[in-house]
This record gives structure tokens, sequence and C-alpha cells, in this order.
């Protein structure tokens, strides 16, 4: 109770009804059921979360029960709901395991069939979001997947993905958005979250734009910003007894920093901020040309400064 006196305000949230019903009995009824709660907190600006603080270094959790079957996960942090790559994150997740065409379905579950089944998926919130990679296979085959998932997440690329398999990807996820909203409670679903999160595009307006303005360049980005082996969380579902029994911490750690390098890292994170990559030319000691990339916008600035007094 305390918590939720703390936390939860009328303020805070929302009421979405989706069907044949009326309106002016639907407000009644509300104001009957939640009528008597009061905003008790004072409303204090959302604090955004710091990514890069979460990039520590590759962690990994191993945990064994009474299954059968193996469970992998590999996730990172990710943007919020609002950030401007939220868009291009989820074309990403697509492109990697939407369907059947996508990258590590084909890779490692139809061509090669190691994993039973794998997904990819960007959950995001306000303040920040997760990418996380799963995959359900033998006990046996963990260690192999947990390579060659590293290997592959080492090089991945934007352009490891054709232009059509791009395009397909973003109307795929139009596609389901619009199909999401086809059944009642769909709807009623939908329309909460989209006010709740972002109220000033209620109807997905925002995010159908912004999924359409995806590009390779921005996936790169993606990539290169957010998928990096020191925010790499891995953990592992194993059974109790039975194969898989070496996979440990320190031995998924391994395998990892084998197959993907501090250097393909550092590299990484070295071009997912090109706004860092700054050139100052020194034309004759009393000259300088400052250079500074910036590519979210299509336009070049240029500015001309003289040193001197105030008097000038």
């Amino acid at each position: 109770r305390g918590y939720i006196s703390r936390r939860y305000d009328p303020r805070d949230m929302v009421l979405s009804i989706a069907g044949d019903v009326d309106a002016r009995l639907v407000v009644e009824e509300a104001a009957r059921v939640f009528g008597q709660y009061a905003n008790r907190n004072v409303l204090q600006p959302v604090a955004m979360i710091d990514l890069e603080g979460l990039q520590r270094g590759m962690a990994a959790d191993i945990r064994k029960g009474s299954w059968k079957k193996a469970f992998l996960s590999f996730s990172f942090p990710a943007p919020g709901s609002r950030h401007e790559s939220a868009a291009a994150a989820d074309v990403l997740a697509h492109l990697l395991a939407g369907d059947d065409t996508a990258l590590l379905q084909r890779k490692f579950r139809i061509e090669r069939p190691l994993v039973d089944d794998i997904d990819a998926s960007c959950m995001t919130f306000e303040r920040a979001g997760i990418i996380m990679l799963s995959a359900q296979l033998d006990a046996g085959k963990a260690e192999e997947a947990v390579r060659d998932m590293a290997g592959l997440l080492s090089s991945l690329k934007a352009d490891d993905f054709t232009d059509d398999q791009l395009k397909r990807a973003v109307l795929n996820l139009e596609d389901e958005y619009y199909r999401s909203k086809e059944k009642i409670a769909a709807i009623a679903e939908t329309a909460g979250r989209e006010f709740f999160y972002d109220p000033s595009s209620v109807g997905g307006a925002r995010w159908i734009a912004e999924l359409q303005a995806v590009t390779k360049e921005k996936l790169q980005q993606v990539i290169d910003r957010w998928i990096r082996r020191d925010a790499l969380t891995i953990c592992a579902l194993l059974p109790e007894k039975g194969e898989g029994d070496a996979l440990d911490p320190t031995r998924v750690g391994g395998i990892v920093s084998e197959f993907w390098t501090a250097e393909a890292s550092a590299a990484k994170g070295k071009r997912a901020d090109p706004q860092s990559e700054r050139e100052v030319i020194d034309l004759d000691g009393k000259r300088k040309i400052i250079l500074m990339p910036d590519t979210s916008l299509p336009y070049v600035s240029a500015v001309l400064t003289y040193s001197g007094g105030e008097l000038l």
C-alpha cells in the first residue's frame, strides 16, 4: 500500500475502452470506482536513464532448474520510446528474427538447426528500453550457440541486409500495427499505451512516420551505439543435469571474449557518436578549421569566428 501511495496517482493513469459503449455511462462508472482517489504526490519531471552508464562490461548469469530445454538470452540497454533511434531499433529486431527470412532465423534455425526457436525484440519504456535476442535449444548446444551468436553480433552491420529486406521489414511492422487495431481488446490496449507514452500521437502517426524514415545509416547507428560487448548481458537457463553442465559465467565470458574482441566493441563505440569525431586542422598556428560531423539534419552550417575584445 505504501508503494502504491507513493507511486500511483490518478493523473498517471489511463483508462481506455473500445467497443459499443455509452461514453456517459462509462465516465460515471469510472468516477464511482476511481473517484475517491486523489493526487498525493508532486509531479516530478521524468529523468532519463544514462544508458552509457549501463555499459559496464559483459555480464553473465547462469541458472539451473527442472526443465528439459535450455534458454539463452542476449540483452542490451536501449533508448526509450521517444528516442530518435527507437523506430530503427524496432526495424533491426525485425530484420534479425521477425520472420523465417530474417538473419537469425536462417542462420540458427533453418540452415543449421542449432535452436528450436529464436526471437529478437526491442522493448521500450519512457526512460529506457532493452534489445533482447532469445532462443530455446537443447542444452548440449548452448555453448555453440553462445559462440556463434557472439561471432555474428561482433561483425553485425547494416549492409548485412538488402534494401528490399529493409523495405519489407518496415512494411511488415506497419502491417502488424494496423492489424493490431482490428480487434476490440487490441484497440483499447494500443490507444491506452499511445496516450500514456505519447499523447501527442494517438493513432501512431509519429511512430509510423519515424518507421518509414528508417535508413541503413540509422540502423548502423543503433548497431554501433547499442549492440556492444561492454553492454551485453547473457542469461542462460539450463537443466539441472545433463549436457551444458560446463557452461558457467566464467566460461561464457571466455567464449564471448574470444569471438567478440574488445577492439571490435571499442570500434563500435567510436563510430557510435559521429559528433565526437571532431577534427581540428591547424593552418599556420593562428588559423584553425574545426570540422564536426552531425548527421541529425540534412544541412551544413559554417561559422567564421575572430578572436578579439568586446569593443570589436
